[in-house]
């Protein structure tokens, strides 16, 4: 499903989100992904991060050089939340197209996840908190500006999740 949408940042530059879900890794040949966010379950509760600037949103972050979308997901869920990605699979990705007309990619997976430890501190300093939430909740705690394209990535996320619920089990 590809949705659309056209965001203008307060300094007035024009950014084109192209969303569209994916299901395999094949989605990101040739493409430069750029990030990963990852919607994390443990016990039906989805996980939430507090980054520094206040917001509330899923955990993740750039990409390193020459890391894959998966690879990148486990390094940032560990880092930013002291948890253990259990089993993983592809939502969706983002294409942004940046007023020079650059494209760039963001990558969304779903995840079940156990904690290796408690969480004391990200050692990037970007997020202060983690929390568990039940999912209904996320959307109107977060940035609401993604509409149509967060609720679609939330909809995969929570059919995902207990699709490998049952591959655990």
């Amino acid at each position: 499903m590809e949705i659309k949408k056209t965001i203008i940042t307060s300094a007035g530059l024009k950014f084109e989100i192209i969303y569209n879900d994916v299901d395999d890794d094949s989605a990101f040949e040739g493409k430069k992904m750029e990030s990963v966010r990852a919607y994390c379950f443990m016990n039906d509760k989805l996980l939430v991060v507090r980054e520094s600037e206040g917001h509330w949103g899923i955990p993740g972050g750039g990409l390193e050089n020459g890391e894959s979308v998966r690879d990148g997901a486990r390094r940032e869920v560990a880092e930013e939340t002291n948890m253990k990605i259990i089993n993983m699979r592809l939502v969706g990705m983002h294409e942004t197209i940046r007023p020079t007309g650059e494209s760039v990619f963001h990558a969304r997976v779903v995840c079940l996840v156990e904690p290796e430890g408690d969480f004391v501190e990200d050692p990037g300093g970007e997020v202060t908190e983690i929390n568990f939430i039940d999912p209904s909740e996320f959307i109107p705690m977060c940035d609401a500006h993604w509409g149509k394209q967060a609720d679609r990535m939330l909809e995969r996320a929570l059919e995902f999740k207990e699709e490998m619920k049952l591959k655990i089990l």
